[in-house]
C-alpha cells in the first residue's frame, strides 16, 4: 500500500457526497469497480461497471483450487480482471480522454472519472492508518493513473456511507419491491 499510496495521493481526490453529485452534474463518469454481480444487485444510478476483481472463471486445476480454498472460507473467490483498464478505456476512452494532454480533434469520453467501490477507502492519515485505508477503488485509481489517466477521483466511505446517508442515490435490484422503487421491501411501512 506505501508505494501505491506515493502514486496514488498526489494525483487522486476523495469525494464526499456533495462532492459526488457535483461530478456527477460535471458529466463526470462514475465507475462501479465491484465484481459485476454485486454491481447488477446494488449500485449508484447512473454508474457504469467495470470491475477490477472478476469471479474465478475457468475450471482448470488451479483455478478449482482457488475456488475451492475460497469455498472453505464462505466467500465466493475473485481474481484481479486482466480486462479493466480496456474495459474503462470503453467507457470514457484512453488515458488522454481521461485528463491528459490531447490535441482537440482527438476529445473523446469524459474528462473526469469517479471510482466507486463498496468501502471506498481514505488518503487521510489517522492513528491507526498513518497512509489512509486502502480499498479497491484506491487499486483501481493506482491502476487508471499508472496507465496515464489524470483526472481521477474516488468516493470516500464507498457506497456504504452513500447507502447510510442518501440511499435514494442508489438502484436495488435485490428484490422485486425496490425494482418498482417501493422503499423498504415488502410489508414493511
Amino acid at each position: 500500500w506505501e508505494a501505491m499510496h506515493a502514486v496514488v495521493a498526489p494525483a487522486v481526490k476523495e469525494l464526499d457526497l456533495a462532492g459526488l453529485r457535483a461530478a456527477q452534474a460535471r458529466g463526470a463518469t462514475v465507475i462501479d469497480i465491484r465484481p459485476r454481480d454485486e454491481y447488477d444487485n446494488r449500485r449508484l444510478e447512473g454508474s457504469v461497471s467495470c470491475q477490477l476483481f472478476r469471479r474465478i472463471d475457468g475450471d482448470s486445476g488451479s483455478q478449482r483450487w482457488r475456488k475451492a480454498g475460497f469455498a472453505f472460507f464462505g466467500i465466493t473467490g475473485s481474481e484481479l480482471n486482466p480486462d479493466f483498464l480496456d474495459e474503462v478505456a470503453e467507457q470514457v476512452g484512453g488515458p488522454a480522454a481521461g485528463g491528459g494532454f490531447q490535441l482537440p480533434w482527438q476529445s473523446s469520453g469524459s474528462s473526469s472519472v469517479v471510482l466507486v467501490c463498496w468501502t471506498g477507502g481514505t488518503l487521510e492519515e489517522s492513528r491507526n492508518f498513518p497512509l489512509g485505508k486502502q480499498s479497491r477503488s484506491l487499486t483501481a485509481a493506482y491502476q487508471l493513473v499508472r496507465a496515464g489517466y489524470r483526472n481521477v477521483s474516488f468516493v470516500g466511505g464507498g457506497l456504504s456511507a452513500i447507502a447510510a446517508s442518501a440511499e435514494d442515490m442508489l438502484v436495488d435490484e435485490r428484490d422485486l419491491a425496490s425494482r418498482f422503487g417501493i422503499r423498504g421491501g415488502l410489508g414493511s411501512s
